[in-house]
């Protein structure tokens, strides 16, 4: 494994090289970003060196703002190491490289994204076709979506936002590559929904399970990680029921894994600390697994190459790899039943149970921002506000409408 120091190296280099030859359609023709074009050259130095052949994993880390997404990239890129890095702001990048099982000369490459800030600057970069969930990173993509349990009323908006959000981007995706006439879109749910297996009995094989047809495949991995459990650990015991019930029905509904980990900071006690670096290592291990696969020529499911201690019990941290859920097993929110209850059922529970805080609904409202906060009211700058959002507002439908003669111009080119 090695950290990309190359990948800011590379980065450094474009940022100082000439016009001309940085950047510039009137110069190269290249329109990227300067961005776009560091992670290109990086990738391209990388397999020039090291000659791998197998594709490039690229993983997202999403979720809770300030929930340890940095730390937990950290601690998977170097396990030894207890530091705790700055917060990020807006998207970092990095990179891990591991020696192929069959041919040590050779190495395996991943990509690492992470995705922090405003709510704003976050919905900004997800929605970008060369940020996030690409046409190119969709077949090895993995999004690994932190949930802040030190935060317990933001855990179910959290979780829903992010998984809607990846279902929408990979929607979008797909439908240009069916545009296209690629089959890859099919055969990506078509394998997500093969890996999703049910726990096999000990010495048997695998065997479809049994809520298959009710799972929303996306076609790509996606790990929830609950983080801060020992934060949570001590809470009253129906809360943590009821918030293990709600992240286990919304991970099982989208076909993700669900993992609970503890004391990111590594200054937990003795008698802890074992358990915590279990579970830091359960994470380490899975996500390893969705990047590179199996350390044998095994077979590719959960069950068939990894041994992780599934735990159910909500008074413990979960350790759920996708498939090894029942709806049978979680039930209906207010019991009375073995099937699953609906979305809205699990939702009125939780919210009952968590009530949005008013940091919540301010952020929901969009008055969470200090523009729109009283005691900042400024008659002379709020009326120039209004009058630069109306002309940002008329700029992009500009631009929309340009972007939509363009494609009907190309349509009759093509023609």
């Amino acid at each position: 494994m090695a950290a990309a120091n190359a990948a800011a190296a590379n980065a450094a280099a474009i940022l100082m090289a000439p016009k001309s030859a940085a950047s510039g359609p009137t110069a190269m023709g290249d329109k990227r970003t300067i961005w776009a074009q560091a992670i290109e050259a990086n990738k391209a130095a990388v397999k020039n060196s090291e000659g791998g052949n197998r594709p490039d994993g690229n993983v997202f880390f999403v979720g809770s703002r300030r929930g340890g997404k940095s730390i937990l990239l950290n601690r998977f890129l170097y396990p030894e190491k207890s530091e705790t890095p700055k917060p990020t702001e807006g998207m970092e990048y990095t990179y891990i490289r591991k020696s192929q099982v069959t041919d040590y000369e050779r190495k395996d490459v991943a990509h690492l994204f992470e995705i922090s800030g405003s709510d704003a600057l976050t919905a900004e970069v997800s929605s970008r076709d060369a940020l996030f969930l690409s046409m190119r990173q969709v077949t090895t993509a993995a999004v690994v979506i932190v949930v802040d349990l030190s935060k317990p009323n933001e855990a179910m908006d959290t979780l829903e936002s992010w998984l809607n959000i990846v279902r929408n981007r990979t929607e979008k995706v797909y439908e240009r590559l069916r545009q296209r006439g690629s089959k890859l879109p099919d055969q990506l749910k078509a394998r997500a929904r093969k890996q999703f297996v049910a726990k096999p009995e000990e010495g048997k094989a695998p065997e479809p399970h049994e809520d298959a047809a009710s799972i929303d495949f996306t076609g790509i991995n996606v790990v929830v990680v609950a983080t801060k459990w020992d934060m949570f650990a001590n809470t009253d015991a129906e809360l943590r029921r009821v918030m293990a019930r709600t992240l286990r029905y919304l991970c099982h509904c989208a076909g993700a894994s669900l993992l609970y980990v503890g004391n990111l900071t590594g200054n937990s006690e003795q008698r802890t600390a074992q358990a915590d670096r279990m579970l830091m290592t359960n994470f380490r291990s899975l996500l390893n697994f969705l990047i590179f696969g199996p350390s044998t020529s095994g077979p590719r499911s959960l069950y068939g190459a990894l041994k992780l201690p599934v735990q159910l019990d909500h008074l413990q941290p979960l350790v759920i790899p996708a498939g090894s859920d029942k709806l049978s097993l979680i039930g209906r929110p207010r019991g009375g039943g073995s099937a699953a209850g609906s979305l809205e059922e699990w939702r009125e529970v939780f919210r009952a149970l968590f009530p949005p805080s008013g940091s919540e609904v301010a952020k929901a409202t969009g008055f969470d921002s200090p523009a729109y906060q009283p005691q900042y009211a400024e008659d002379d700058v709020d009326e120039l506000q209004k009058r630069k959002n109306d002309e940002l507002r008329a700029y992009i439908e500009q631009q929309q409408q340009n972007v939509e003669r363009w494609k009907a111009a190309q349509r009759v080119a093509r023609k």
